[in-house]
C-alpha cells in the first residue's frame, strides 16, 4: 500500500501543500459567513407601543415526530433540530410596519408556537 506522503518530493513540499489546503479552507469558509455589524436591533431600545400582528402556528404531532426520530436514530442518522412548516408570510401580506423618525421603516411579526408539555 502506497503512503500518501510518499508521492511528495520532500518534507517542505508536503508542508507547503498542507499549508495551501488549510489557507484555502479558511478563505472559502469565511466567504460564506454572514456579515455582522454588531449593535442591538432598534426595536429593543426604542419605545414602540404599537401593537404587532401575531401569527399562531398550527399544532404539531409531537408523538409522530418522536417516533420518526427513534427510527432515524436507529439507522445512525443525525438528530433532528427542527421541523419544516410551509408558510406564506412576507413583507406584503403580514406583519406590522412602523414609521420611524428620519423616514426609516420597521417591519415586525410576532410568531407564536403553542407547545404542550406532554411529551
Amino acid at each position: 500500500m502506497k503512503r500518501f506522503y510518499s508521492s511528495f518530493e520532500s518534507t517542505s513540499q508536503l508542508f507547503y501543500t498542507f499549508l495551501a489546503v488549510i489557507l484555502l479552507g479558511l478563505f472559502t469558509s469565511s466567504s460564506f459567513a454572514q456579515i455582522s455589524e454588531g449593535g442591538i436591533p432598534y426595536s429593543f431600545n426604542a419605545n414602540i407601543n404599537q401593537q404587532v400582528e401575531r401569527v399562531t402556528m398550527p399544532a404539531v404531532n409531537v408523538a409522530a415526530l418522536l417516533a420518526e426520530d427513534e427510527i432515524e436514530q436507529s439507522k445512525g442518522l443525525p438528530y433532528r433540530f427542527g421541523f419544516p412548516m410551509d408558510v406564506n408570510y412576507n413583507l406584503n401580506n403580514s406583519g406590522t410596519w412602523t414609521n420611524l423618525p428620519g423616514g426609516a421603516k420597521l417591519w415586525r411579526l410576532n410568531i407564536f408556537f403553542f407547545r404542550r408539555n406532554n411529551y
